[in-house]
């Protein structure tokens, strides 16, 4: 039996290479959007007239010293489990903001966007190397310093729990894949009446040390180690209590005698 002679591809008739090719390319562009689905837009960042300000009660401002990074904790630790001179080698970053001043009114905000990729990892300039963020709980964490605790460190970290990022499948979908960008929007901290892990939110206070606490504030750092006139403060107000408390059993005791 004479084996089954194909037909050399130039000798293909025009019409039917046009249509072959037109073939391949629709089925690559029907292929290509549920790959590039998996690329899912995270929007964040905080409102224009939010106060932010440090343990002192100072304004935080652009071109100053702290960082405002949005990110997880790796290797299943958490904060409220890890030493907080642990938390920065755990610590994964999904995304970095500068804070600024866009009409230069005097109000500040940080912002950006980055993109969850088809394998886990965030496209963002700051980002962690092949770091796996699916279905990783999101953080807000504000510092001047995370490397190293020295007195002067300020931090302020917070999540609310609608800011996890989808898991990501390894056929480049994702199971709870949104239709629109995600939106982590720091008035949903403020919104929601939310405690942060470290510093303050308006009322609602966190761990760590200040000096003047200003309750008004959408974001307040607060320093790690208690700065020295911490200690002065708190002396001077155990000596005020110690004083009206004499005074108090003073009262008492000439009201007895009299």
């Amino acid at each position: 039996m004479n084996p089954i002679m194909r037909r050399p591809y130039h000798n293909v008739p025009a019409a039917t290479r046009t249509i072959r090719s037109g073939l391949v390319a629709l089925a690559f562009f029907l292929i290509l959007p549920s790959a590039l689905h998996a690329a899912i837009t995270v929007n964040w960042g905080n409102t224009l007239g939010d106060v932010l300000v440090t343990s002192e009660n100072d304004s935080i401002l652009p071109g100053g010293d702290f960082t405002f990074q949005l990110g997880a904790f790796t290797d299943g630790a958490s904060p409220y489990s890890t030493s907080y001179v642990d938390w920065s080698s755990n610590w994964a970053i999904f995304d970095q903001a500068t804070l600024s001043e866009p009409f230069g009114n005097g109000e500040f905000t940080f912002n950006s966007t980055a993109n969850l990729q088809a394998d886990g990892t965030s496209d963002s300039d700051f980002a962690t190397d092949n770091h796996d963020f699916s279905g990783a709980e999101i953080y807000l964490w504000v510092f001047n310093e995370n490397g190293q605790i020295e007195s002067t460190t300020e931090w302020f970290l917070a999540r609310v729990e609608i800011w996890t990022l989808p898991n990501v499948t390894a056929d480049g979908g994702c199971d709870d894949c949104p239709t629109d960008p995600l939106e982590f929007a720091f008035s949903e901290l403020v919104l929601g009446d939310i405690i942060p892990v470290f510093g303050g939110i308006e009322e609602q206070t966190g761990d760590g040390y200040f000096i003047d606490r200003n309750t008004a504030a959408q974001l307040q750092t607060f320093t790690v180690i208690p700065e020295p006139r911490f200690w002065s403060l708190l002396a001077g107000f155990l000596a005020l209590g110690l004083v009206y408390r004499r005074r108090r059993k003073s009262l008492r005791g000439s009201v007895v005698a009299s």
